[in-house]
């Protein structure tokens, strides 16, 4: 398997780009990238396109998360039939805990959400 994250800071945000689609992306080891990432570069607002990716992730991994997720940290998550029950989850733990997340099918809502956050 050829899991793997890029980052990169464009225009104050950050993109993430996993590896092939049709492989499992381990979102636990994914996010902790994204937000080490986003925290050297001073970013708080990412969106993230996992639309067609297999998400690989228990529910502890993602409640223990989204405990230790830093609370200035803002994600709009692009999702679609592939992985919406893991990415609703991500949302609800989130909401539970105070912190910024959201799904969106549509990446024009997403980044107006952004703005507006």
């Amino acid at each position: 398997m050829s899991e793997h994250i890029e980052l990169h800071s464009k225009a104050r945000g950050c993109t993430c780009k996993s590896g092939h689609p049709s492989e499992e992306f381990d979102w636990a080891e994914g996010m902790n990238s994204v937000i080490a990432f986003s925290q050297q570069e001073n970013i708080n607002k990412v969106l993230l396109n996992f639309r067609g990716v297999n998400i690989r992730a228990s529910a502890s991994d993602i409640v223990n998360l989204v405990k230790a997720w830093p609370e200035n940290i803002i994600i709009a998550s692009l999702i679609d039939d592939t992985n919406r029950e893991n990415q609703t989850f991500v949302e609800t733990a989130c909401m539970n805990r105070g912190k910024m997340f959201r799904t969106f099918e549509d990446a024009d809502a997403a980044m107006q959400w952004l703005k507006n956050s």
